[in-house]
């Protein structure tokens, strides 16, 4: 969708703001460099724009900032962030208010310009659906119906013609492109027009590069049409009239997927008719299943690489989701030499609430994660800042266990989250790590979180998990439980990789087909290193 698109394009970098621009400009559309926060903020008083791209290096603050004036002066605009991933993860508030769009740099044409025209063409449609909404007039949607059309497919004249009276009477209802005073007029037709035929046959008829008589205009009208086609409106086995689409005096015919597009929106017609407010509704499912669709990708790429810890440990995880994102989550960070520390936690609260406090989540513990602090002390910074973030009904369960190969020990806290087991060399028994369980993240400002500490050597496993995996139900309603799962624990063989999938299995066999109503994740990992 090019032309009729006002895009300012923040970056400091001199060189990336031209290449940018200079991509955009070539696409006709009208583009503002601007290369400081103060000149983005002048630029955006001045006027509505219709995309804004941020980069994502900037001060969080500055950048919700300038998101909210684009936004104030126009509701529909689009924020595209641009950067690495990681300097898009470091600012989640603003990626939030962004909407979940972010184009990774180095910047290319044909991504940055796909990014656009989406939004563009997404605003498009956004704006006939909003207006359709409004309204319950016929005209006024189908006015807005044939502006899209003309647009859509190129052409010079749209006109809706509708049934009036006897099965074979059409009136023009509305109309693009013809002359005045041809709206209103009725007209008997036969199969002598390609209008009475389309009728007639209820198929779409095309005719290409000769005479198409229209009875609904003068014949000098319609003798300037070259190219037309006729499709039945039809909605319910009923056909309500015709959509009838012209190029005037063109060399170019109509192609096969033009007819196809004329077909549809026919279709779309008799749908406006029937109820236009309905249109509106549908936009918002697919912006909603697009955004979610985008927020499972930033969680999945939030998801730690399962790598790096070889010398010392074997370790193995998996996640699933019950919807299209997920609240569970895990995380791995190397705190030091032999050293590690893991996160895994429970979102209560599904969707894009969800999603955004397990992002906000797991952006918090990797900047507070450090070697000197205690696990309860980090769960205590990570609960203040959901704390202070004022998302209502939503909080989070979460265990953080730091591993200190060289020493034998796993010194952990829990914020609500279920106990884990050890499983001690050869022992045949499954330890649950009973420990002073504090209240969930984000609920209470200030509560403390107890660190405990517990033998780690060689050989040990720990296993973690979410309550997803205990609350599973099978179909007489029973849950798999904590003895279920300390007993599949015990019986399997101890490699995490192993003993991840069996106990997976396990759950799934025991559930009742399609029950998943909660995440199941898993998480074990075990020391090989003598200390």
């Amino acid at each position: 969708m090019k032309g009729h698109a006002k895009i300012v394009v923040f970056d400091p970098d001199t060189e990336a703001r031209g290449a940018t621009a200079r991509c955009l400009i070539e696409n006709d559309w009208e583009v503002i460099p601007v290369s400081s926060f103060a000149e983005t903020m002048e630029t955006l008083k001045q006027g509505s724009v219709d995309i804004v791209l941020l980069d994502a290096d900037i001060n969080e603050l500055r950048g919700v900032e300038i998101i909210r004036e684009a936004k104030a002066r126009n509701p529909e605009v689009s924020i595209i962030l641009t950067g690495t991933q990681h300097s898009v993860e470091k600012n989640p508030n603003m990626l939030m208010f962004a909407g979940y769009e972010y184009v990774a740099k180095p910047i290319h044409r044909d991504a940055i310009c796909s990014a656009i025209e989406q939004r563009l063409n997404q605003q498009h449609l956004y704006r006939v659906c909003s207006a359709l909404s409004v309204t319950l007039k016929v005209d006024t949607v189908l006015s807005i119906l044939l502006e899209s059309a003309l647009q859509e497919v190129g052409a010079d004249q749209a006109a809706v013609l509708l049934r009036d009276g006897p099965p074979d009477v059409l009136r023009l209802t509305a109309a693009k492109g013809f002359p005045d005073g041809c709206l209103g007029a009725a007209c008997a037709v036969d199969d002598s027009s390609i209008v009475g035929l389309a009728l007639m046959t209820n198929e779409p008829i095309v005719l290409q590069g000769g005479f198409a008589r229209l009875p609904f205009v003068p014949d000098d009208v319609s003798r300037e049409v070259s190219s037309s086609i006729c499709a039945p409106i039809r909605i319910g086995g009923k056909t309500l009239g015709l959509l009838n689409i012209n190029r005037l005096n063109h060399t170019r015919p109509f192609c096969q997927s033009e007819v196809r597009t004329v077909e549809i929106l026919a279709l779309q017609t008799a749908v406006a008719i029937q109820n236009a407010r309905e249109h509106h509704h549908a936009l918002e499912r697919h912006r909603l299943r697009q955004e979610l669709e985008f927020a499972r990708s930033i969680q999945q790429s939030l998801l730690p690489a399962m790598t790096g810890y070889e010398r010392f440990a074997e370790v193995a995880a998996r996640s699933i989701p019950a919807n299209v994102i997920g609240g569970d989550f895990f995380d791995f960070v190397e705190l030091a030499p032999a050293q590690c520390g893991i996160l895994i936690g429970d979102v209560a609260g599904k969707g894009i609430p969800g999603a955004l406090l397990m992002v906000r989540t797991i952006s918090n513990f990797r900047l507070r994660a450090r070697p000197e602090q205690e696990p309860g002390e980090v769960l205590e910074q990570l609960n203040n800042e959901l704390v202070r973030g004022k998302m209502r009904g939503v909080y989070v369960t979460a265990i953080y266990a730091v591993l200190d190969f060289a020493h034998g020990t796993l010194r952990f806290a829990n914020a609500g989250h279920p106990p884990f087991f050890m499983l001690r060399g050869s022992s045949p028994k499954a330890d649950c790590s009973i420990s002073s369980a504090g209240i969930p993240l984000g609920i209470e400002s200030n509560s403390s979180f107890e660190t405990a500490e517990l033998s780690f050597k060689s050989g040990d496993l720990a296993f973690f998990y979410t309550d997803g995996i205990i609350e599973a139900k099978n179909p007489h309603g029973e849950q798999f439980s904590l003895a279920r799962l300390e007993n599949a624990v015990e019986t399997f063989p101890r490699r995490p990789e192993t003993l991840v999938i069996r106990v997976l299995g396990e759950v799934t066999a025991f559930t009742a087909p399609g029950s998943h109503h909660d995440d199941l994740t898993l998480l074990a990992v075990k020391t090989n290193y003598p200390g």
